[in-house]
């Protein structure tokens, strides 16, 4: 049995202002604070474990966290942040089997979000500002080990149901025959939550040859993501896509230095690592990412002592 409280008490503190320049060169104040709050919140951790047999485990918990209220530096027309709230509840279990050679764990759990934190760009400027509730619940598992003194796999699975609960004041984007996107307040209730996606799989194996002192090892991994969608009002999405990856290490000694030929992202996917509908005055935005890397090729060398 696990038990635990926490108290929380911070204090954050800002002053500052958006000075402008129009184009005759005169300078203008636009936006402004000098403010201070202090956010204070009680959390904890509830938790219980039972072994089962000596290769089973199975076990509950619950816990309260919180992300900390903020002021937006980069965006100072927007108000300050609350802070975020969750109750998260986990049951699961443990187990080894084949002489504990292979581990197959598997958990369900229901996260309650409260004040959710998201980010969104305001006036071209990055900032956070808060929704109203979000539910996500699911299950993970997971199978790894040894199937044979060479061979290791690791296969894992997750499932996620995310949406927004009760959210009127969302940021809505509505694409413009003209290109770009129109900005306006919005409903997003019952919309998928952000960078959360349905399904995700990941497979992999190694395989060790003995050579001579040392060894070889090859090594390959796949991760089938069923996409996401960027923000709240889920326009933005990045589609489904699988990403493989693949080395080849020599060992020149089990204790020694060793040589690794690694790609990553073999089939060249195209795969965001982030989006946003930045908005502009006058209610105009336009769609921006940045990419995760393209096929990568390279050469480690290293040493294990």
């Amino acid at each position: 049995m696990t038990a635990g409280l926490r108290y929380t008490s911070e204090r954050r503190e800002l002053t500052g202002n958006v000075i402008s320049t129009n184009p005759l060169g005169v300078k203008s104040v636009t936006a402004t604070v000098d403010s201070g709050k202090t956010f204070n919140k009680l959390t904890w951790r509830l938790a219980a474990a039972y072994q089962i047999t000596p290769a089973t485990l199975v076990y509950l918990s619950y816990n309260r966290g919180f992300k900390s209220g903020a002021f937006n530096p980069t965006a100072l027309a927007l108000p300050a942040v609350r802070p975020e709230v969750l109750d998260a509840y986990e049951v699961g279990f443990k187990t080894s089997f084949l002489n504990r050679r292979l581990r197959f764990n598997a958990a369900g759990f229901y996260y309650d979000y409260t004040d959710v934190q998201i980010q969104r760009f305001f006036n071209g400027q990055n900032g956070v500002f808060n929704g109203d509730k979000a539910k996500i619940y699911g299950f993970e598992a997971e199978l790894s080990g040894s199937v044979t003194p060479a061979l290791d796999v690791n296969v894992s699975y997750q499932y996620l149901s995310a949406k927004y609960g009760t959210f009127p004041t969302a940021v809505i984007a509505t694409p413009r025959v003209i290109g770009g996107y129109a900005i306006s307040s919005g409903d997003a209730t019952g919309n998928r939550t952000v960078l959360a996606p349905k399904s995700a799989l990941s497979v992999g194996a190694s395989y060790r040859i003995p050579a001579g002192n040392g060894s070889v090892v090859l090594a390959g991994n796949a991760y089938y993501n069923s996409g996401f969608f960027f923000e709240p009002d889920n326009v933005l999405r990045q589609p489904s896509y699988t990403l493989f990856n693949g080395s080849i290490r020599w060992n020149i000694a089990e204790e020694g230095p060793y040589i690794t030929v690694w790609g990553r992202n073999l089939s060249n996917e195209v795969v965001a690592a982030s989006g946003a509908i930045q908005a502009y005055p006058g209610g105009f935005g336009l769609a921006r990412f940045a990419y995760e890397p393209p096929r990568t090729f390279g050469v480690t060398i290293g040493a294990k002592f």
